[in-house]
C-alpha cells in the first residue's frame, strides 16, 4: 500500500499542475483503474477457497482454448498478411493473439497471451510440485498449452521462460545442486528448441542466415536510433524511447520528479495526450516505462516498481508461511507473475493500456490480499 498511495499522490500532484485536458485524464483513470474493482473484490469479499478453485480453474480453462484460434490464425490471418505484404513473415505472424485482442491490419495482444500462457504454465508446474496435479494431465495440460506458445513470435519468450523457471525452481539450488544443474541444462534445451522452432515457424521466410536472424531481432529494443520510413512514421527502439524522455521530457524538476500529468504521453485512442502532441508523431508511450517516467515522473515510476517488488517480496513470504498446498501453489505462482509484469515495462506499454494486463495486474494483487487473509483467519 505505501507505493500505491506515493503513485496516487504523484499522478494527483502532475495531473493538477500541468492541467491536461479533461479527455486524456478520463482515458488514463480507465486504463489505470478499470479492473481496480476485482483487486478490492479477492482482496476484500468473504470467498471461500471452493470459489477460489473454481475461478481459477476458468482462468486455465481460457489458456487450454487459445490453441484452436491461434491454429487458424497463424494458417488463415498470418496467410492473408503475408498475401497483402502487411509486414514479413515476422511481423505478419503479429495477428496471432488466440481470443485475446488484435486486429488484420495492426496486430494484436501476443505479448500478453504470452505472458499468460507462461503464468499459466507456471501455476502446473508449481502445483505439480505440490502434489496437486498428476504428470498425466500435467503433460496434457502443457503441450496444449505450448501450441498457441510456438505459433505467436514473441520474442520476450525468450526471457520469460527462463526467469519463470529459475523463480519456479531457484530453491532448489542448495538443497539439490545436482537436480538445479540438471534444471539449468534442460532449460538451455528448451531455449534451443524454441528458437528451432521460431526459425521455422516465424523466421524462414528472411533471407539472412539464423545467426543473422537472432542477432537483428533481439537487438532491435537496444538500437540507439532507429532510420528510414520508421522513423519518419515516429517509431523508435525502446532504448531510444527512453532516451528521448531524457531529451525532451525532463524541462524542470517537478516534470523529471512527477512528470507530465496522466494520460499526457498517450498516442493511442480517441484522447491525444498533451505532450504527446506537443512530439507528434513520435510514439512517446512507446513502452510501459517510457510512458510511466512521462506521466508520473521518477517518483511514481518508482512506486509502480516498488508496488511489484512488494508483491512478490509478500507472495514470497507467504509461500514461506503457508501449509495448504493450494495456498502455497498461488503464492508460488504470484511470485513469477509479479516478476514478468516488472520485466514487461521496459518490453510493451500493455500496463497500463491492454485490458488483458490489467486484469493480470490487478487479479495477483486481489490473490495476494485473499491469501493474506487467510494466514490471519488461521492464527
Amino acid at each position: 500500500m505505501p507505493p500505491l498511495v506515493v503513485f496516487l499522490l504523484a499522478a494527483f500532484l502532475s495531473t493538477a499542475v500541468n492541467h491536461g485536458s479533461g479527455f486524456e485524464v478520463i482515458a488514463a483513470i480507465k486504463s489505470f483503474v478499470l479492473f481496480g474493482g476485482l483487486w478490492a473484490f479477492l482482496a476484500i469479499a468473504p470467498i471461500d477457497e471452493k470459489n477460489i478453485r473454481k475461478w481459477l480453474a476458468y482462468i486455465l480453462a481460457i489458456g487450454l482454448i487459445q490453441w484452436l484460434p491461434a491454429i487458424y490464425q497463424y494458417i488463415f490471418v498470418r496467410g492473408k498478411r503475408l498475401a497483402a505484404n502487411i509486414g514479413d513473415t515476422t511481423e505478419a505472424s503479429d495477428a496471432i493473439v488466440g481470443t485475446f485482442p488484435g486486429s488484420l491490419d495492426a496486430g494484436g495482444l501476443s505479448s500478453v497471451l504470452v505472458l499468460f500462457l507462461i503464468l499459466l504454465l507456471s501455476g502446473l508446474l508449481i502445483s505439480y510440485r505440490e502434489n496437486l496435479l498428476s504428470r498425466k494431465r500435467l503433460s496434457l495440460y502443457l503441450a496444449v498449452l505450448a501450441v498457441p506458445v510456438l505459433l505467436t513470435e514473441v520474442k520476450a519468450i525468450f526471457v520469460y521462460l527462463p526467469l519463470a523457471l529459475m523463480i519456479i525452481y531457484g530453491g532448489e539450488f542448495k538443497q539439490r545442486p545436482v537436480a538445479f544443474l540438471a534444471l539449468a541444462v534442460g532449460t538451455v534445451a528448451v531455449t534451443a528448441t524454441l528458437l528451432f522452432a521460431y526459425n521455422k515457424l516465424h523466421w524462414s521466410g528472411r533471407k539472412d542466415d539464423l545467426s543473422t536472424r537472432i542477432e537483428k531481432l533481439f537487438s532491435y529494443s537496444f538500437e540507439e536510433k532507429l532510420g528510414g520510413i520508421q522513423h519518419r512514421f515516429g517509431y523508435m527502439s525502446r532504448r531510444e524511447a527512453v532516451e528521448f524522455w531524457l531529451r525532451q521530457g525532463t524541462p524542470d524538476a517537478l516534470a523529471v520528479l512527477a512528470g507530465h500529468g496522466i494520460g499526457s504521453s498517450r498516442t493511442q485512442g480517441l484522447a491525444l495526450g498533451h505532450a504527446a502532441r506537443q512530439h507528434f508523431p513520435m510514439h512517446i508511450d512507446l513502452t510501459g516505462l517510457s510512458l510511466l517516467l512521462w506521466e508520473v515522473g521518477l517518483i511514481g515510476t518508482g512506486a509502480v516498481i516498488g508496488m511489484l517488488l512488494a508483491g512478490y517480496s509478500a507472495a514470497r513470504r507467504l509461500a514461506e508461511k503457508l501449509a495448504n498446498p493450494m495456498h502455497k501453489s498461488i503464492a508460488n505462482t504470484l511470485q513469477v507473475s509479479f516478476m514478468l509484469y516488472l520485466v514487461s515495462i521496459p518490453y510493451r506499454n500493455d500496463i497500463p493500456y491492454a485490458a488483458p494486463m490489467m486484469f493480470m495486474v490487478m487479479a495477483s494483487f486481489g490473490l495476494l490480499g485473499w491469501l493474506n487473509r487467510q494466514t490471519v483467519g488461521s492464527r
